[in-house]
């Protein structure tokens, strides 16, 4: 396992040096570990968080296999492939795309209303949404 965590220290520093470079530092950066198995001979793989023991690996593995597709493996053999890293720089605020324009009054361009029944009791509550058609093509 101290071939692993070196690995997991020298993908750690790129990604956080690719952070720093696009302006994210410290706790605005999140890093997650995964770890890409699967049974001996099988030509697929589940990610499953990483775990430092390998023990504890295979039996997230193992946990995910049965979840994902009903049952274990008979043989029980678990072939790590790939480690995965996931790094997020996280903003202060949210980044939300403003609503597009489309032709002056299509139906698309329309923000709808809608009247939500409220299961406490209390007076329905009123919601604006625009349709999916305003947002083709941006993200």
């Amino acid at each position: 396992m101290k071939a692993a965590e070196a690995l997991w220290q020298r993908l750690e520093g790129e990604a956080r040096r690719a952070l720093e470079r696009e302006g994210y530092s410290g706790s605005r950066i999140k890093l997650q570990r995964f770890a890409e198995l699967r049974y001996l001979s099988q030509s697929h793989e589940l990610s499953v968080p990483w775990q430092a023991k390998l023990t504890e690996l295979a039996a997230r593995f193992e946990e995910e296999h049965e979840c994902t597709y009903g049952h274990r493996g008979h043989d029980g053999i678990v072939e790590l492939v790939n480690l995965h890293l996931v790094a997020s720089g996280l903003s202060d605020r949210p980044r939300v795309p403003e609503a597009s324009t489309t032709a002056a009054g299509s139906a698309a361009s329309r923000p709808s209303a809608r009247s939500t029944p409220a299961a406490t009791g209390r007076p329905r509550a009123s919601s604006r949404g625009i349709s999916r058609a305003s947002h083709k093509g941006r993200r």
